[in-house]
């Protein structure tokens, strides 16, 4: 189990991005020695632009060690 937070800054002289904060939260589930599962959900939220600027993603992923 993880949690992550992530902060951006994309601001830089005249160009005004905002900020963007995304929390993440992981699991890994290892099957046996060679199979592992990652399940990842991740919210961001941007403070620039349009109100309710977020966003949600999820990720799933297997690897495999031969």
């Amino acid at each position: 189990v993880a949690f992550r937070i992530d902060d951006l800054n994309l601001n830089d002289h005249n160009i005004e991005g905002g900020r963007l904060v995304d929390l993440t939260f992981g699991l890994n589930w290892y099957l046996n020695p060679y199979t592992r599962f990652y399940f990842n959900y991740v919210h961001a939220m941007l403070s620039q632009g349009a109100p309710g600027s977020w966003g949600n993603l999820f990720g799933l992923r297997m690897q495999f060690e031969f």
